[in-house]
């Protein structure tokens, strides 16, 4: 069986993952724009001319926003938002493919915050926990990818849900859960999940039920802790409430 992560746990991990992948992202969309002779320069001047010019408007102090000029600069802005927008949804993308798929595919579905809080993702529906390539997929690209670079409002509201109950939407999009990396035992007999997989549970109950058949206590045995007939004994030599004395 495994245990479900506590919110620090799953808080550190967010913090080690999704904070990791926006700061590499950050620094290769900006090696990317300025490879491209991208104009910050422009971008930051249209940026607060807009946000001048929208207060203005809202006060009555002028309306060149709304004018020919005004609008103008408010498209070339949107235009220089989008291209920059389109490059770091795509580098985001190709973090998280490489990051949160393929890594954790091969290194037993763990990336380096659930690395640093010995925990993984598995799979609710297998009894070993193993995650296929499409439920990856499903869980990074459609689940962390969308909520938390498209939409990262959406990425915030799962971020808390995940740290007060448990489960994020990500984790309820795809059906997985985020635990500690180790079983844990509940129940020897019957818990086939504290077993690395079926085979190996089914081997070990086959073995027990074969030694349990097979063993038999020798009757002598018995004479080593107790008598095999209880014994009337005086009164001067009773050293148990039962009458019995225990040799």
């Amino acid at each position: 069986m495994y245990l479900g992560v506590t919110p620090f746990r799953r808080f550190a991990i967010y913090l080690i993952d999704i904070g990791l992948i926006y700061i590499v992202a950050s620094l290769i969309l900006l090696g990317v724009l300025y490879l491209f002779g991208y104009n910050f320069e422009r971008y930051n001047q249209l940026s607060n001319n807009i946000s001048t010019y929208y207060l203005d408007l809202l006060i009555g102090k002028s309306n060149y926003l709304v004018s020919q000029e005004g609008l103008n600069e408010v498209y070339e802005f949107i235009g220089l938002y989008y291209i920059r927008e389109g490059i770091r949804l795509l580098i985001m993308l190709v973090l998280t493919i490489v990051y949160l798929v393929i890594l954790p595919y091969f290194f037993n579905y763990q990336t380096l915050g659930r690395l640093a809080t010995n925990s993984k993702v598995i799979d609710n529906k297998n009894i070993d926990g193993k995650l296929s390539i499409g439920k990856l997929v499903l869980r990074e690209i459609v689940g962390t990818f969308l909520f938390y670079s498209v939409l990262p409002f959406v990425g915030f509201i799962s971020m808390i849900l995940a740290i007060a109950t448990g489960k994020s939407l990500v984790d309820r999009v795809s059906n997985t859960s985020m635990v500690i990396k180790d079983k844990i035992p509940v129940n020897e007999e019957f818990n086939a999940n504290f077993f690395t997989n079926k085979e190996e549970y089914d081997e070990y109950s086959h073995e027990s039920d074969d030694s349990d058949s097979s063993y038999q206590e020798p009757e002598d045995a018995k004479k080593d802790y107790i008598d095999e007939e209880p014994k009337d004994v005086s009164d001067e030599n009773i050293e148990d409430d039962d009458g019995y004395r225990v040799i």
